[in-house]
């Protein structure tokens, strides 16, 4: 389906899927239960996780994360311990990976990403999923701006959790790929595209405490909005108006209008049957990167719809491969 008709078909889907009158409708783009994909064997290694860790209070709103990580060899006994009582010094540096959930960038939660962080912190890794902001209480680019923050939490908070900084990846589906997207091309952009999609201050000093991106997964990724029908609404509770209202939102908030020779290679894992985000969406960024040298790859799960194509085995084993050999993780 080209872009120019699957257009449509993807603000309808989404009008459906968030409901522009009630966006808590968008549940729907979540699996009904948590996903179990990576839970199926037993661990290869003994994790620690802290759970609802604080990391960012925007506007008074608190935001929380999970962290999985593998243990230390005195703590593969222990169930979880408290990060304030861990030596810094003592933990190993690893990769680490922010995990980012969908749900119409209206509801969602960081659990139902927590079967692929199991698998990437059983893998050597450092996962860190979140809660983000939502729409329509929380427009465009508040998510952008919480994905940020924990971005710059990781940075700051690297010695505590025995993160290696030089080597941090991104994994998003849905409307959370759109988002780790967005923080994939807007990477090396200069001020003037960064500014419309943030409310942070140009001199914030969060900015320096973001760590360097070294590869993303998206799956079923949203990737561009300029070609929606210039009156429809069915994402104006995100972005804030129609196209014709703001044409310049809908740029900004369109990944595939940043793509440029700097951006994050990304693995794109899409359905072929996907209809709440056809497949054209998230091909057109992965096109223009490859025309711009960026070396991100593809992969289309034959005849697997939206959700199926989260839960696919086959998702989970091409993201670990992919970030485990773009962030030197020894096998």
């Amino acid at each position: 389906m080209p872009w120019s008709q699957g257009s449509l078909a993807l603000s309808l889907a989404l009008a459906a899927l968030v409901g522009i009158s009630s966006p808590a409708v968008a549940e729907e783009a979540l699996p009904a239960t948590r996903d179990t994909s990576a839970e199926e064997t037993p661990p290869q290694r003994p994790l620690v996780v802290d759970a609802d860790v604080e990391f960012a209070r925007p506007d008074g709103e608190p935001l929380h994360c999970d962290i999985y990580r593998p243990a230390a060899p005195e703590e593969s006994s222990a169930r979880a311990i408290p990060s304030a009582e861990r030596q810094a010094d003592a933990v190993p540096k690893r990769p680490a990976v922010l995990l980012v959930h969908g749900g119409g960038w209206a509801s969602g939660d960081k659990w139902t990403t927590a079967g692929y962080a199991r698998a990437f912190a059983e893998a050597g890794m450092v996962a860190v999923t979140i809660n983000y902001r939502h729409a329509p209480t929380h427009k465009f680019p508040a998510q952008v701006d919480d994905v940020r923050a924990a971005l710059a939490w990781i940075g700051q908070n690297a010695e505590t959790y025995g993160i290696d900084t030089n080597r941090v990846g991104m994994f998003g589906y849905s409307a959370g790929a759109h988002l780790v997207c967005m923080i994939g091309t807007l990477s090396d952009a200069e001020w003037a595209d960064v500014a419309p999609t943030t409310r942070w201050e140009a001199d914030d000093p969060r900015w320096k405490a973001i760590p360097r991106i070294c590869a993303i997964v998206g799956g079923g990724a949203p990737c561009e909005f300029r070609t929606l029908p210039i009156d429809n609404t069915a994402i104006s509770y995100f972005l804030g108006g129609t196209r014709r209202e703001l044409p310049e939102i809908y740029r900004a908030a369109s990944p595939a209008a940043h793509a440029s020779s700097g951006d994050v290679p990304v693995l794109f894992v899409h359905g072929t049957s996907d209809l709440i985000v056809p497949e054209a969406s998230s091909r057109i960024l992965y096109e223009a990167q490859l025309a711009c040298g960026v070396t991100s790859e593809y992969l289309a799960l034959d005849g697997a719809g939206h959700m199926l194509a989260y839960l696919n085995p086959a998702t989970r084993q091409a993201a670990l491969q992919f970030l485990t050999t773009r962030l030197g993780l020894k096998p």
